[in-house]
């Protein structure tokens, strides 16, 4: 983990001392040249001990922000393990306490029923966690993307269709045109979507609707996710997007919603993908409450109509 700083560190001390080494032969050989005297062996001295603390000035800098960087690389690696090691202690310590009572206790078919099915919504649970963590992992470390010919508009719709399937309590509606053509990773716009539409999906009671709006304009594909749920505070709009970040009342409780809040990891996969795919993923101000959702993709430019020949004959003077 520590490799590659101090590469970078001897990089740009070679870099350094490179620079000086260059400026001070310039300066000795204007000095050789404009000089009427040659430098006496004192004044050789000096220069070069001044030579040597510019160097090891610019070396101590560059050591300095390279050992800043070091200690906040590892803080966050310390913060994310612990934040992962805690998210994952819940479903794996609940897996654990049901399992438990199905071998030390004598349940009636009703509750082996009920604590079979708990075991498998917390390893459901902590294999999804798992797979988060992973994808964020590609993500920091550039995950290969498909560059394809991609329209948008099915796969809003089959993202729309899945929330409905999950929430039938919750009015879900699809705004877009017949195509919205782009350049992408058709299965990785897709998971952008499914996180957006779950959070929303989360967020809304029954009764309630999420809308998708999608628009083409000149060079972006916009997509738009509202919802009717309690909304997000102004403060919180671009935190929600850190690992981790849960709000408080945000996930309200209903016959879609029955599950713990969502792990934390949903928007900032989501925004990870968009920043590949050279988007922006942003929490924008509602216009009649809720949440909204702007999503930005870039679309590729119009191909312009070759210039019709004139085939008219020119006419000589």
């Amino acid at each position: 983990m520590t490799r590659r700083p101090r590469t970078r560190l001897a990089a740009r001390a070679a870099i350094a001392t490179g620079a000086v080494a260059v400026l001070a032969a310039a300066w000795y050989g204007l000095e050789d040249a404009f000089s009427r005297q040659p430098p006496v062996p004192r004044e050789i001295l000096l220069s070069g001990v001044a030579v040597c603390l510019v160097l090891l000035t610019i070396i101590g800098v560059l050591a300095l922000i390279e050992t800043r960087a070091m200690a906040r690389t590892q803080q966050r690696m310390r913060a994310f393990l612990a934040d992962a090691s805690h998210e994952l202690r819940t479903p794996i310590t609940a897996v654990q306490a049901s399992a438990e009572t199905l071998l030390r206790a004598s349940p009636s078919p009703a509750q082996r029923e009920k604590l079979t099915l708990q075991i498998l919504r917390d390893a459901h649970r902590a294999g999804r966690l798992i797979d988060d963590l992973l994808a964020l992992t590609r993500l920091e470390q550039g995950i290969p993307l498909a560059a394809e010919p991609v329209d948008l508009v099915p796969l809003a719709a089959a993202a729309a269709d899945r929330t409905r399937e999950l929430a039938p309590a919750v009015t879900v509606t699809l705004d877009a045109p017949s195509h919205s053509r782009l350049s992408g990773d058709p299965a990785r716009l897709r998971q952008v979507l499914d996180n957006l539409l779950d959070n929303a999906r989360h967020a809304t009671q029954a009764g309630g609707r999420i809308t998708v709006r999608i628009s083409n304009r000149h060079d972006t594909a916009e997509v738009e996710i509202t919802d009717t749920g309690p909304g997000i505070p102004p403060a919180d709009r671009e935190r929600i997007f850190d690992r981790f970040t849960r709000l408080p009342g945000t996930y309200p409780r209903g016959p879609h919603n029955n599950a713990p809040d969502g792990n934390g990891l949903g928007l900032p996969i989501a925004r990870g993908i968009a920043t590949a795919h050279h988007a922006t993923l942003t929490c924008a101000e509602p216009a009649h409450g809720g949440a909204r959702f702007l999503l930005q993709l870039p679309r590729p430019a119009a191909p312009r109509k070759p210039a019709q020949p004139d085939h008219h004959p020119a006419r000589r003077k």
